[in-house]
């Protein structure tokens, strides 16, 4: 292992893994499924629309390939979300070998709670998402339970595709205090609870999607003393031209507030991040264990897989 992934072990054996809660974004589930860059891409062509070359505001473009040609938009969408996948991410074994508090991921696939169901035998009432309205609340976050916080592609239910906040129209319904009257929305109130109420690990995502950014804005903006006392933490990639072996620079706490550990990421598909965290667990991909003992579970028959 490189020197500046020795030194992120360091500093994320010294944080409380056990009690936080990881929340991953899109990165992990490469190359299993498709990253954003990709979908990007299969939209633009479906929709017939350019990318923008500076591409700041991945929601917006969304928003105009929607505009564009709505069923080849949701075509694509469903394609792309759609098991079965090229490849099984090593990374959430490793992630689910850790035992966080509990797991959120932005992405709609089902690449983490497949792993999880590997690793535990069943996830009877371990998983839900949005917007269901069983979607854990944030105090029941625990036992390793996981949330699909922007929605899921459940096979077994028509129009899911339809369902995932991914759009700008998708961000302004979904994030609001409260649910709207059609069940959608209430995903800023639910953010800024768990934001006040439990220390979070970010992996995989640079938070600059619209979305949790809002209630971390939200929270800044209110002064809130319970949001700055928790300890989150954000992985964030080195340059690929970056040292190995050199120990890695000092980063400014994302919105002031939450602190960043480098890594290198040691080649396009982040084997950096993977090495990191199976030295962490200390196990490799063929040893990562099988769970099977008993977590308390909150019995919730549409939560099954």
């Amino acid at each position: 292992m490189c020197n500046a992934n020795v030194t992120c072990v360091e500093r994320l054996k010294e944080l409380p893994l056990h009690d936080m809660i990881v929340v991953t974004g899109a990165g992990p589930s490469s190359p299993g499924c498709c990253i954003t860059m990709e979908l990007v891409q299969a939209v633009a062509a479906a929709c017939h629309i350019a990318v923008p070359e500076e591409l700041t505001r991945v929601d917006q473009f969304f928003q105009s390939a929607h505009d564009a040609n709505t069923d080849q938009y949701y075509a694509t969408v469903r394609d792309k979300f759609s098991p079965p996948f090229t490849a099984d991410p090593k990374v959430y074994g490793s992630l689910v070998a850790v035992g966080f508090r509990a797991y959120i991921t932005f992405d709609y696939d089902d690449l983490l709670p497949q792993a999880m169901l590997r690793s535990r035998g069943k996830l009877d009432g371990q998983f839900t998402y949005y917007p269901q309205p069983t979607m854990f609340r944030p105090y029941d976050l625990h036992s390793q339970r996981i949330v699909a916080v922007h929605g899921f592609a459940d096979v077994t239910q028509p129009d899911w595709e339809r369902k995932l906040v991914l759009k700008t129209a998708d961000y302004r319904s979904g994030y609001t205090v409260d649910r709207n009257k059609d069940g959608t929305g209430g995903l800023l109130g639910w953010w800024c609870q768990i934001l006040t109420e439990a220390s979070c690990l970010f992996v995989g995502t640079s938070l600059s999607e619209p979305g949790v950014a809002s209630a971390i804005n939200y929270l800044l903006e209110d002064n809130n003393t319970r949001f700055q006392q928790q300890k989150h933490v954000c992985m964030v990639p080195l340059r690929l031209e970056s040292p190995k072996n050199e120990a890695p620079p000092t980063f400014d706490p994302l919105f002031d507030a939450i602190q960043c550990v480098p890594y290198h990421p040691e080649g396009p598909r982040h084997r950096g991040l993977l090495r990191v965290w199976q030295e962490i667990t200390g196990i490799r991909d063929s040893e990562i264990p099988v769970r099977r003992e008993i977590v308390p579970e909150l019995k919730l028959d549409e939560t099954k897989i």
